[in-house]
């Protein structure tokens, strides 16, 4: 995990929390929001969120594992959640290359499984339906959380100004 490759209007929002990833037996990952205090997080409530550095040191402290961006209404990011697109070759699902090719020069992250990305835009306006096809989620406008982990899928240089500026516009569902 490298949260440096987090992008950096992420970075600069006061819009994080800490989450615990706990693995459970039958392979799956437990998550818990968490404030830097170490107590329950909740999405609607911005009194619980914190920054990126505040969410990296309470993780040194081993508050939790990982940072978690809120989503909202206030806030226009839409992330696409891929679950179980990445198989254990490295290979994506026939899905998972349709929208990914779609989303070059996006961000790109793996998911904490491993096994899932999560694809970050700036929301367009747009409505989509929240499962639009089995395998993928849509998030944006209700208040929730996106665990991140920093660990791109595309090495993409995340410096770039104006790749930070607009992330991208593009319809990468149509």
């Amino acid at each position: 995990m490298s949260f440096d490759n987090i992008p950096e209007p992420l970075k600069g929002a006061r819009r994080w929390v800490v989450f615990r990833c706990t693995p459970q037996p039958d392979g799956s990952v437990k998550k818990i929001p968490l404030t830097v205090r170490g107590t329950l997080a909740r999405c609607d409530q911005p009194v619980d969120w914190a920054t990126l550095p505040e969410v990296l040191t309470a993780i040194e402290f081993c508050i939790g594992t990982h940072p978690a961006f809120v989503l909202g209404a206030d806030y226009p990011l839409r992330v696409l959640d891929l679950d179980h697109c990445i198989n254990d070759d490295g290979n994506l699902t026939p899905l998972a290359v349709r929208i990914v090719s779609r989303c070059e020069g996006t961000y790109i992250e793996k998911s904490v499984s491993g096994h899932g990305l999560h694809i970050l835009m700036w929301s367009s306006g747009r409505k989509y339906p929240t499962n639009p096809v089995p395998g993928l989620e849509v998030y944006e406008g209700a208040p929730r959380f996106i665990v991140m982990t920093g660990d791109l899928w595309n090495p993409i240089p995340t410096s770039d100004p104006e790749l930070n500026r607009q992330l991208a516009y593009r319809e990468a569902l149509t």
